[in-house]
């Protein structure tokens, strides 16, 4: 009879777990619908210093987040809010994404879109743009659809003074961590460099895909 009850607890604890999850990724994703409709309207004006406010607090987080080298504390829930300052807007249609590409570079951040990473140029200059960001499939975060992403497929980024910058996808590869850093290095050429996790929960192996323009509108 322990028994019985001792499994009944786990299963009911479980289930709310993941609805719990669920509940809290349709609470980003409507911050994040926000964003990008508050987003686009400004940059119709012609506004290109765009901040949006979302909640900072960690009942918020993301499964997996941990890993982030991050130290912000924004306080408790209801009580902080974090002003996200936008870099550009990410859309790649094979895969029906589009994401607010944050340039902060924390864990809150990745939360609400995609971030510029820390040694990235901004999105259209000559360099390498890198942009991370989760993959949780069962939450459906940012780029959880990234790996269907195939060499020949297009990626845009629509930056903040309207235009648009069309890339192509050069290659696609899996590697362990100890390879991250030479797609993390700059170069004179422009390239974009789009990295998540090849695994749930933030932790292994990493997927990245190497884009390279194709267009100068």
């Amino acid at each position: 009879m322990a028994g019985r009850i001792l499994i009944a607890s786990f299963f009911i604890t479980g289930t709310i777990l993941a609805y719990a999850d669920k509940i809290k990724s349709h609470i980003r994703q409507s911050f994040i619908d926000e964003a990008l409709s508050y987003s686009r309207a400004e940059i119709i004006k012609g506004n290109q210093e765009i901040t949006c406010s979302v909640p900072a607090a960690s009942i918020l987080s993301i499964t997996g987040e941990d890993y982030v080298d991050d130290q912000t504390d924004y306080g408790s829930y209801g009580q902080a809010e974090a002003g996200l300052h936008l870099a550009a807007i990410l859309d790649i249609p094979e895969i029906e994404l589009e994401e607010p590409v944050w340039k902060e570079c924390d864990s809150v951040a990745m939360r609400y879109g995609v971030v510029l990473w820390k040694t990235s140029v901004n999105p259209g200059e000559a360099g390498n743009c890198i942009i991370i960001g989760h993959r949780n499939r069962h939450t459906s975060t940012c780029f959880y659809r990234l790996q269907e992403l195939v060499a020949g497929e297009q990626v845009v980024l629509m930056l903040k003074d309207g235009t648009e910058r069309i890339y192509e996808v050069y290659e696609t590869v899996t590697c362990p961590p100890s390879h991250i850093p030479g797609y993390l290095e700059q170069g004179t050429g422009e390239s974009l460099t789009l990295i998540t996790c090849a695994t749930e929960y933030g932790k292994g192996w990493r997927f990245i895909a190497v884009c390279h323009p194709i267009s100068d509108d």
